[in-house]
C-alpha cells in the first residue's frame, strides 16, 4: 500500500507485472494494443493476474496484486463490460465468481507481455 502512494506522489503508476510505468508510457502501451480507452492501468493489472490464474476470484486477484476487493470489482466491471473478461458462477460456494479471461482478453494480455510470460 505504501508503495502505490509513493508511486502517485511521484508521477507513476504500477501496471504489468508490478513494473513501474510513466502515465506517458502507459498511454503509449495503450494506444498502441489497441486498448479501449476505458481501461485503466488497474484494469490491466487485473486482467494479467486472471490470465496467470485463470479460474481465481476477486479477493485472489487483490491479494495478487494488492488493491482492495472493492477495487477488482470495479476493474472487472469495466472489463466484463469491454467483453475482456467472464464472471462465472463458482462450483464449490455459491457466493463467489471464478474470474476468466474471454478470447479478446487473454489476446490483449498476450500483446502485452512478452512472449511465454504467462504459463
Amino acid at each position: 500500500m505504501e508503495q502505490n502512494r509513493h508511486s502517485e506522489s511521484t508521477g507513476q503508476k504500477q501496471i504489468l507485472n508490478g513494473k513501474t510505468l510513466k502515465p506517458k508510457t502507459e498511454q503509449m502501451i495503450i494506444e498502441t494494443n489497441n486498448i479501449p480507452p476505458t481501461l485503466s492501468g488497474g484494469t490491466l493489472k487485473i486482467l494479467c493476474a486472471v490470465a496467470s490464474d485463470p479460474g481465481c476470484s476477486c479477493t485472489d486477484v487483490a491479494e495478487q496484486i494488492g488493491i482492495t476487493t472493492a477495487g477488482v470489482t470495479a476493474g472487472v466491471d469495466v472489463a466484463e463490460t469491454c467483453q475482456l473478461i467472464l464472471r462465472i458462477p463458482h462450483q464449490e460456494d455459491r457466493r463467489k465468481w471464478s474470474l476468466q479471461l474471454t478470447d479478446i482478453g487473454e489476446a490483449m494480455v498476450k500483446n502485452l507481455q512478452p512472449e511465454g510470460a504467462i504459463a
